[in-house]
């Protein structure tokens, strides 16, 4: 009696992906001189010492890889004046944040 040739094994799954990073309230503590706010000072710039922001996610992690970063930590800031509450990203140093 012959047996019935095997079924091919299913597919390997993929781990689900991780959860996202819990975001986490950050204030700057050190001067750090921005050009980019929208309806912000492009001539001179924008000091964002004392503002809060959330962090967003880290320049540093490239899908669970470790890469160089100058700047390793995104956080994102409200726009000033805006009714509709958007925000802009600000790549920061760990130094120049304070989490809370």
């Amino acid at each position: 009696m012959s047996h019935p040739p095997s079924l091919p094994s299913p597919p390997p799954q993929n781990p689900p992906p991780p959860p996202p990073p819990r975001r986490v309230d950050a204030q700057v503590v050190s001067k750090v001189l921005v050009y980019h706010v929208p309806k912000g000072d492009r001539k001179n710039g924008t000091d964002l010492s004392g503002w809060e922001g959330v962090v967003d996610s880290r320049a540093d992690d490239y899908n669970g890889t470790y890469i160089s970063a100058n700047l390793e930590v995104k956080v994102a800031f409200a726009v000033p004046n805006d009714p509709k509450g958007k925000t802009f990203i600000v790549h920061c140093k760990e130094n120049e944040l304070e989490k809370q």
